[in-house]
Formats: C-alpha cells, structure tokens, sequence
C-alpha cells in the first residue's frame, strides 16, 4: 500500500474540494442566468409566441433548477462540516496508508 503524508493528503482533500466549490458555483451561476432570462420574459407587457414558448420551457425548469441549487447548497454545507472535520482529524493523526490499512 502506497503510504501518504499528512501533507499529501491535505493537497489531495483542496483539490477534490476545489473541485467541488466549482461545481457549486457553476450551478449557482447557471441557476441565475435562467432565472434572470425568466424573470425580463415575465416584465414584456406583451410575449410573441416565440417568446411565450422559451418563457414556458424556462418555467418548467425552475423547479429542477432550484432543487438542484437547494441540493448543491446541503452538499456544500456537509462538505465544509465534514471536511473540517477531516482536516482536524488529520492534525492530530501520524500518517496512514492511502486505503485505511
């Protein structure tokens, strides 16, 4: 079993958390935009049919949209709790095998 650091391990826990911040973001970012689009649609007095089409099809999206970001948003917050615990844990630990063994 390859044996890892205390070091080693931080650096790969950043990068997988980093990865994990970005995916948040992205949908975060992705959540707005369709909201935003939703939102001026909903303002127009008047929609073509055109308008109206895209503005139905952004609607039935919403509720997918903000379930995914109420979804990301409790990964988010697990991470930071678990994660820190992680971090602590590792503070206090000599180093160990990359499988637990």
């Amino acid at each position: 079993m390859e044996k890892i650091n205390k070091k080693q391990m931080v650096e790969k826990l950043a990068k997988f958390r980093a990865t994990a911040d970005q995916i948040n973001e992205d949908l975060n970012s992705l959540s707005q935009n369709v909201i935003s689009i939703y939102q001026t649609l909903s303002l127009k007095e008047s929609m073509t049919e055109e308008e109206q089409a895209v503005w139905l099809q952004l609607k039935g999206l919403l509720e997918p949209i903000l379930q995914s970001t109420l979804h990301s948003h409790n990964y988010n917050q697990s991470m930071w709790r678990d994660y820190t615990q992680v971090v602590k844990a590792l503070g206090a630990s000599s180093d160990v095998n990359i499988n637990g063994d």
